[in-house]
């Protein structure tokens, strides 16, 4: 699985940006998420202060816009090994 946060346009809900979140931080995303199923890892969730706050300082980024509506998402990536 990938996870990415996603920043929607509050008035119009586009997408204005994604911020990739790599593997290797699964476990943090884990704790920061407060997942305790492996299911609970393919929602969608919204993003509350504390979260941005503390994934912004994993990935070492600032994304927090107070025009945009932050998510964090997941997708599979089924494209062949290469």
């Amino acid at each position: 699985m990938n996870h990415v946060i996603y920043a929607f346009d509050k008035k119009t809900e586009e997408l204005i940006f994604e911020v990739p979140i790599p593997a290797v931080h699964i476990d943090q995303l884990r704790k920061i998420m407060a997942w305790t199923e492996a299911e609970d890892e393919i929602y969608c969730y919204d993003l509350d202060d504390r979260q941005i706050d503390e994934l912004e300082t994993l990935l070492n980024r600032t994304f927090r816009d107070p025009y945009c509506d932050l998510q964090l998402g997941t997708y599979r990536d089924d494209s062949p090994a290469t």
